[in-house]
């Protein structure tokens, strides 16, 4: 009985555990680029409102802990089209089990 819960408890905390999620002292791990094709954008260099909700939505999928937008633009595609790309650092995650925070107590 002692080894199902011992088991139980180590499964528990590697299953509910976080880590940092950016590589420190490698910067061009931390930033990341998302790009939408902009049918409508061929005249305008910011994307519309309808793209800007696209870009939003893909990069909230990468970066679940929020983000910082670096660079925001619109590159040129083949028969006159866009793309808006947009280039973001993600926030960093942190270590936490059961939803305690842990932070300066884990050296990463």
């Amino acid at each position: 009985m002692k080894r199902w819960l011992a088991a139980a408890c180590a499964l528990a905390l590697t299953s509910c555990g976080s880590f940092m999620g950016t590589v420190p002292g490698v910067p061009s791990r931390e930033t990341v680029s998302v790009g939408v094709h902009d049918p409508a954008g061929a005249a305008a260099d910011k994307p519309g409102a309808d793209v800007a909700e696209k870009l939003d939505w893909k990069t909230n999928q990468l970066c679940t802990r929020g983000y910082t937008i670096s660079k925001e633009e619109a590159v040129p595609a083949e028969n006159g089209g866009k793309i808006a790309d947009r280039l973001v650092t993600c926030q960093p995650y942190g270590f936490s089990v059961l939803g305690v925070s842990f932070a300066g107590l884990v050296p990463f």
